[in-house]
């Protein structure tokens, strides 16, 4: 007997919704290996939905979260302005970053993405405190840097910087000075090649040459000759 028409209407419906499940169970399980937090709000800012690495990143429990406002896990818990009013036809979309308090009471950077649509906002949030630890971390490297640097290039010191196998890279002013050598003549080459003469004891050279093979550097008075060919004795810290 053939189906009515009302039957096969109900059995395209019932294979559409079987479809539409499988396509929503597919869709929820990869957003739940994502390590970006996925979320859902609605106009308001509350949470409708969030995916697994809510809680792995957060530590609060999904089920504990929804419902609950997106402002409310800043750090500064003052400002509760994470979305704005959405413009109807606007380009609604909204990108920063946020600091989260997590439940352990640490506090991590986000960038938070998002856009406005079906009364709702849709968006994720990529945590980003490493990288931030890491540029502060450069930052400060940096300053370190240029304040030896300075002091470097303002003593009266002879100040070279090699490489690990001996090749010169950086000279302070002083050494320029005083050898009658720059530094972009002295660069990429050893200071035994520039330095060293016939008075220079060959038992000296043995040693500062163990020091740089070894890793484990030399202090030394030795003589060495400026670019005039002048010998003069110096002392060398070589770490």
């Amino acid at each position: 007997m053939a189906a009515t028409e009302q039957e096969l209407s109900l059995q395209i419906q019932a294979k559409m919704l079987e479809a539409l499940t499988a396509r929503e169970q597919e869709f929820s399980m990869l957003t739940e290996l994502l390590d970006d937090i996925v979320f859902r709000c609605n106009q308001e800012g509350e949470f409708c939905l969030l995916n697994a690495a809510w809680e792995r990143t957060m530590g609060w429990p999904v089920s504990e979260s929804l419902g609950s406002m997106l402002c409310s896990y800043q750090a500064n818990s003052e400002s509760c302005a994470v979305f704005p009013e959405p413009i109807p036809g606007g380009d609604n979309y909204v990108t920063q970053e946020l600091q989260l308090v997590t439940r352990s009471g640490d506090a991590k950077m986000f960038n938070l993405k998002a856009t406005f649509a079906d009364h709702g906002w849709y968006g994720s949030l990529t945590d980003v405190t490493s990288f931030r630890n890491t540029m502060s971390e450069l930052e400060v490297s940096r300053e370190r840097e240029r304040k030896l640097s300075l002091v470097a290039s303002r003593t009266d010191n002879l100040v070279i910087i090699s490489d690990a196998k001996g090749f010169i890279e950086w000279v302070n002013d002083s050494f320029e000075k005083e050898t009658g050598f720059t530094l972009e003549e002295v660069k990429g080459r050893r200071p035994s090649e520039l330095l060293q003469g016939p008075q220079t004891s060959a038992e000296t050279k043995h040693r500062m040459r163990d020091g740089l093979n070894q890793g484990t550097g030399f202090n030394v008075e030795v003589i060495n000759y400026d670019r005039s060919g002048n010998a003069y004795w110096v002392e060398v810290d070589c770490t």
